[in-house]
């Protein structure tokens, strides 16, 4: 499971739109931009566990990288991707649909 909790706001945005929570919803920079999708992991795992329902060891790699290039973390993601048989990017999709796919971007030289 690959997740990420950085953000791409200026420094002090936090100042101006701190995080609050109303009718129990999260609100505040960078909410929607993973830390969704984090909040989603940690309970996905906790009811497999409390259910018995785990049959694979699972890695969760939470990295501070945004996706593009993934500078500091990337040969981190390349080791545990080698090891795995599938990965779950949990990034998060609007209205709760199910996000089956997402666009990539790449650099080829010839």
């Amino acid at each position: 499971l690959l997740c990420h909790y950085d953000t791409v706001f200026p420094e002090g945005t936090i100042k101006s739109r701190p995080f609050k929570v109303e009718n129990g919803k999260g609100y505040g920079p960078g909410i929607f931009d993973m830390k969704t999708g984090l909040v989603q992991t940690v309970y996905a795992l906790k009811a497999l566990v409390k259910n018995k329902e785990l049959k694979y060891s699972i890695v969760l790699l939470i990295t501070s990288d945004e996706e593009i290039e993934s500078g500091s973390s990337k040969d981190l993601i390349i080791s545990e991707a080698k090891k795995s048989i599938f990965t779950f990017v949990m990034e998060p999709s609007l209205d709760g649909a199910l996000k089956t796919e997402r666009s990539g971007v790449g650099t080829i030289t010839l």
